[in-house]
């Protein structure tokens, strides 16, 4: 597999190493079920070995708040970018801002993670936001991933600051606001975490990695990544959750550890600026949203919007 990879090697600038590579392909499959071979629309990924359910797609109504209608944002400056709200009746829920792969959608992000379903059921508002058409979707983390937007020096920040703004004026004052996405979304939600560490409370990367350099903020970090990802490279999560630890934010306490089947969940909690580190480690599992009865991305998302991590 080809990537294009750059060492930002400047410590004495930006602390730790950076490794920003593009991958050739992005792919990021349905949800699987007998995995044998590369599944239709994940690029030639391979999914997970033996057989694994995924989880249900419903989920209890919350105690306190109420899904409301989906509603379109109007960016007039970013017309090109379908922006879709949905919300809650509690304008201080908190909100997820989800950021899809490259060549993505918010439709196929939204079938992989069934976030639409599950969030607004649970008090957990969504913002969904699109890449640039050109005429495929993707982001410019850092200036170098991910193409096309990334060769077109595409200003993605500007779009989220709009779109942020937006969802304010129109009456939500989340208590906490969320970045989460996968793969190329995945590294566009840690570097929008990393540079507005004011607006956003924690970043989650889903077969992701670190695009950008991050150092003593107040922000959260929740990386999911599996063994056999060849597409980020199966050390990235732990990469990412080292540097962030160490870098970002401060973990004096020994993590909690637990394993739930094929899940190896580490924990850093009480970190600096009350903030956490969880770091997810799927054996056997590619480069793909997981959503399985050992371990749901989506859930541990959910958590992390309620503050219950």
């Amino acid at each position: 597999m080809n990537r294009r990879c750059l060492f930002v090697a400047s410590a004495a600038m930006f602390g730790p190493l950076v490794l920003a590579c593009a991958p050739s392909r992005e792919a990021v499959g349905p949800l699987p079920t007998m995995p044998t071979t590369a599944a239709p629309g994940t690029g030639g990924a391979s999914v997970p070995k033996g057989t694994i359910e995924p989880v249900p797609t419903t989920a209890p109504p919350s105690t306190t708040a109420s899904p409301r209608a989906d509603e379109w944002v109007a960016l007039p400056d970013f017309a090109d970018r379908p922006t879709l709200l949905q919300r809650v009746t509690d304008p201080a829920a908190p909100l997820v801002v989800m950021f899809h792969g490259s060549r993505g959608t918010i439709e196929n992000i939204r079938d992989r993670s069934q976030l639409h379903v599950l969030g607004p059921a649970a008090g957990v508002a969504v913002l969904w936001l699109s890449g640039k058409p050109l005429p495929k979707r993707s982001w410019n983390t850092n200036n170098r991933c991910c193409e096309p937007a990334s060769t077109r020096r595409v200003n993605d920040m500007a779009y989220v600051d709009a779109a942020i703004v937006a969802v304010r004026s129109l009456g939500l004052d989340p208590v906490r606001i969320i970045a989460a996405g996968v793969s190329n979304g995945a590294g566009m939600a840690v570097s929008v975490a990393c540079k507005r560490p004011k607006v956003f409370s924690a970043a989650v990367s889903v077969a992701g990695w670190m695009p950008v350099s991050c150092r003593n903020t107040s922000v959260s970090l929740l990386a999911i990544g599996g063994t056999e990802d060849d597409v980020v490279g199966r050390d990235k999560p732990r990469q990412m959750a080292k540097t962030w630890r160490h870098f970002v934010v401060r973990c004096p306490d020994d993590p909690t550890k637990e394993t739930k089947g094929a899940a190896h969940i580490t924990t850093w909690r009480r970190c600096t600026s009350s903030t956490f580190v969880r770091l997810v480690v799927l054996d056997d599992i590619g480069h793909l949203w997981p959503r399985f009865e050992f371990y749901d991305a989506t859930a541990d998302i959910i958590r992390v919007a309620l503050g219950e991590v």
